[in-house]
């Protein structure tokens, strides 16, 4: 059986697909509070390259990095902001201190359904590739 909306709203039924949508894509996708650091949402894919089962209502950098005792000093959210929700998606590389893999990060701000401002976050782990890359420079 397949899972659907508990209720019949429009809203309910955006969110269900949405929520399919995203745990059906290959890379990883997840979703915090500017402010507070809180993830909100995080796809299923995300969620197996971490080894995480219900990261939401977790603060980002406490699960997703080892040793931070804040918000990790690379986080795009504090440049997001001053460039503003209108500004062209960041694009940059992190190499994850968590799980040691290298991912490809695209951020941006989107207004989340409640209306607020929220972090989004698309990551590519490139971690095969860039083993390939040095690989192939390498007699």
């Amino acid at each position: 059986m397949m899972d659907t909306p508990r209720e019949n709203s429009t809203h309910d039924s955006g969110v269900w697909l949405l929520d399919r949508i995203m745990n059906q894509m290959n890379a990883g996708v997840y979703i915090t509070d500017v402010d507070t650091d809180e993830i909100l949402f995080m796809n299923s894919g995300m969620k197996k390259q971490f080894g995480l089962v219900e990261p939401e209502g977790k603060i980002c950098w406490q699960v997703l990095q080892k040793g931070m005792s804040g918000r990790c000093p690379f986080c795009p959210v504090p440049r997001l902001l001053r460039d503003g929700p209108s500004a062209a998606p960041l694009r940059w590389e992190e190499h994850n201190t968590s799980n040691g893999c290298i991912y490809e990060n695209f951020d941006s701000l989107i207004q989340w359904h409640d209306g607020r401002l929220v972090h989004f976050q698309h990551s590519l782990d490139v971690t095969k590739y860039h083993k390939l890359s040095i690989a192939a420079t390498t007699d």
